[in-house]
């Protein structure tokens, strides 16, 4: 809960003058009027109040304060009956009363006394990859406090203990742990499960963490290209023998469909594995439409006849499990084709029919047959295995490139990966952003803002320099000798 004082300056009185307010916020904000204002340049900022220049700031500042010291009581009241805010209660002048859940005779809603039945009941209303967020809450805490914690116990002395108790975790773990036992607890008050209720409430810079980007760089994600075109021979032209794609310990399989996940712009690996064959829409347009209109014009003739091509794509349109938004990819079929050939076919060698999954995760005859318990966990196994193996190849690789071995590969990163390396081509952040589905502002945040490392250490030499930074600079400022460039063969032309 936050309460200051506020020059409303979105607002001009016909004198000239902004309504000075108090606002309020918790989770939103609400804005009391004082019934006083003041010019812009009467007001102090640093104060918040009414500077001398104002012929009446006496009185204005004792409206303002009386005002303020009113809206502090009243939230000191809701502290001390343990009842949640309410903005527009707590703005008015109305009296503040303790809210507890009556037990109804008829009323079925059952009524916890332990926070871990509470938890249960929560957890039942998830589906599987929710749930286990939860479950993981609850495993926690019983580590702590065993089987049993008395919901009647819990108030901000009980939660401040929790909080140091969960200390030992990293931050990014402890901060979800709390904000789920919060989302609980308030769901058990609001669905009428606690009969009374202590607001309860952790303080978010507290669990503010630098996270760094997993991805791969140009050069990281060009080497496994050429691991790929280099497997090709022993794996690729050899896989009807030995099925490599139902083999999730085959660092070649495991290379494979990470270049997969790129080309399908990161898609996520949930999303992946449901995916089957009749998702994949074979379609094409040309790169040069006719012109019915000039078609007895022999030069613009000639020049469609040279220009013109075919150009076939699949079109993949989904919802994503997760989030349940539409996905829309364009993907050229020469690439998809080449990478995906294998996996188009089963364990003895025939074509896959329409309703079978593209990658080996799951068996259309034993899929419906799962428990979303199972899925998950089936899910998780095969692509943690995929990773070891792609990791443990990677390992035996003196030269790869430090995106490769200076942290571990997850799948998770193939959609920075897909973006980083467009950056690194030279793509405009227009058509960065187009692709990742985001605007400028949130493609800069989540994806590009630590990867644009060039650009700032160009930036930052500027200031050092007086001529400006070339990149073969840049390059060579820290070497004594010019650095030799590695070639590294591969690319998307010349796969299979």
């Amino acid at each position: 809960m936050k309460v200051r004082k506020e020059l409303f300056k979105s607002k001009t009185l016909t004198n000239g003058e902004h309504p000075i307010a108090i606002r309020i916020h918790h989770k939103k904000a609400k804005l009391v009027m004082t019934g006083v204002s003041t010019k812009a340049e009467y007001w102090n900022k640093e104060k918040l109040a009414v500077k001398c220049q104002d012929k009446k700031y006496k009185e204005k500042n004792k409206i303002v304060n009386d005002e303020y010291l009113r809206i502090l009581q009243r939230v000191t009241e809701f502290d001390t009956i343990n009842r949640p805010y309410d903005l527009d209660l707590l703005a008015s002048h109305e009296e503040i009363t303790a809210i507890y859940n009556e037990i109804d005779d008829n009323d079925t809603i059952p009524i916890y006394t332990n926070f871990f039945d509470l938890l249960d009941a929560k957890i039942q209303t998830y589906e599987e990859g929710s749930a286990r967020k939860y479950r993981q809450l609850k495993n926690a805490l019983i580590k702590i406090y065993g089987n049993e914690i008395a919901i009647k116990s819990i108030n901000k002395t009980w939660f401040a203990t929790l909080e140091e108790n969960l200390k030992d975790k990293g931050v990014k773990q402890a901060k979800e742990l709390i904000k789920r036992f919060i989302t609980t607890y308030n769901w058990g008050f609001t669905e009428g499960h606690i009969l009374s209720y202590k607001p309860i409430s952790y303080n978010k810079r507290a669990y503010t963490s630098i996270i760094e980007k997993r991805t791969l760089d140009l050069e990281g994600f060009t080497f496994l290209q050429h691991l790929y075109s280099i497997g090709t021979n022993e794996h690729l032209n050899n896989w009807l023998n030995e099925p490599y794609t139902f083999n999730n310990n085959s660092y070649f399989n495991a290379i494979n469909i990470f270049l997969i996940m790129v080309a399908f712009d990161g898609l996520a690996p949930i999303d992946l594995s449901h995916l089957r064959m009749k998702d994949l829409k074979r379609k094409q347009y040309k790169k040069m439409p006719l012109d019915y209109t000039r078609i007895k014009d022999s030069q613009y003739m000639k020049e469609y006849n040279n220009k013109n091509q075919i150009i076939e794509y699949y079109s993949v349109q989904l919802l994503r499990q997760k989030t349940k938004r539409e996905v829309n990819i364009k993907l050229p079929c020469y690439i998809i084709d080449s990478l995906l050939y294998p996996y188009y076919y089963d364990e003895v060698g025939f074509k896959k029919k329409e309703d079978d999954f593209i990658l080996n995760v799951f068996d259309k005859k034993t899929y419906s047959q799962l428990s979303k318990k199972q899925i998950y966990s089936r899910m998780s196994n095969y692509w943690n295995t995929l990773a070891d193996a792609l990791n443990d190849y990677i390992a035996t690789i003196h030269n790869a490139p430090t995106s490769l071995t200076e942290k571990r590969i997850t799948y998770y990163a193939a959609r920075h990966t897909a973006l980083n390396v467009l950056n690194d081509k030279g793509a405009t952040l227009e058509e960065i952003a187009n692709m990742a589905g985001h605007d400028l502002k949130t493609l800069e945040k989540s994806y590009l803002g630590d990867f644009n490392i060039k650009r700032k250490v160009e930036s930052n030499l500027r200031i050092w320099e007086n001529e400006p930074i070339q990149e073969e600079a840049i390059e060579s400022s820290w070497e004594n000798e010019p650095r030799q460039e590695e070639t590294i063969e591969g690319s998307w032309e010349n796969q299979p």
